[in-house]
């Protein structure tokens, strides 16, 4: 006695031996008791709330840590794409609820997106939401849950044919060349 259960996967294995207050010795029995830990995705500690009986940790997340962002430069005479080009702030939050009955419930929102050209940008977004069960022993059960993903943006550029081809364009000023720029375009559009 005296010690805390440790937060670990296996079990804890605790004997209880009854006395009532003749001082007779029941039989002893053995129960197994889980702590799990707190996971390393969990951003915050976890808010407990007595509610019905039931006993509820409400654990907020955050994924990545930092969260994932990658970007190059791409060089501005590569048509279309020229500039910043790479994928926007990328991450997932929400909050993991598990009750002492061993039931729970997952929720989050996430973001993606990416950039073409420094001005060109599609957006992404996603919504989780997840019901389930803990049973120590054996892990997580998902007993319902849904997805809904969104994305949206729109990523195009018309340019003269021989803007459009980098080894015409010295040639973009020579007034007959000029004049078939201005008319004959080529537009590249990319949506989802």
């Amino acid at each position: 006695m005296g010690q805390d259960f440790p937060a670990r996967f296996s079990a804890s294995t605790i004997t209880i031996t009854p006395v009532n207050s003749a001082g007779t010795v029941g039989p002893s029995w053995s129960e197994r008791v889980f702590v799990s830990p707190l996971p390393a995705w969990a951003s915050g500690p976890a808010n407990t709330v007595l509610s019905n009986g039931d006993l509820r940790f409400s654990i907020p997340f955050e994924v990545p840590v930092p969260h994932w962002e990658a970007k190059k430069k791409i060089p501005g005479w590569v048509p279309y794409i020229g500039g910043d080009f790479g994928m926007r702030e990328t991450f997932l939050r929400g909050s993991f609820v598990i009750s002492s009955n061993g039931y729970g419930s997952l929720s989050g929102f996430g973001q993606t997106g990416f950039t073409v050209h420094d001005i060109y940008s599609v957006d992404g977004s996603l919504g989780v939401n997840m019901e389930g069960r803990w049973d120590g022993p054996t892990g997580v059960e998902i007993t319902r849950g849904s997805v809904q993903a969104k994305i949206k943006g729109t990523i195009g550029q018309e340019l003269g044919v021989v803007e459009a081809i980098p080894q015409l364009a010295s040639f973009a000023n020579i007034p007959g060349v000029k004049w078939f720029n201005e008319r004959a375009k080529l537009r590249l559009e990319i949506s989802p």
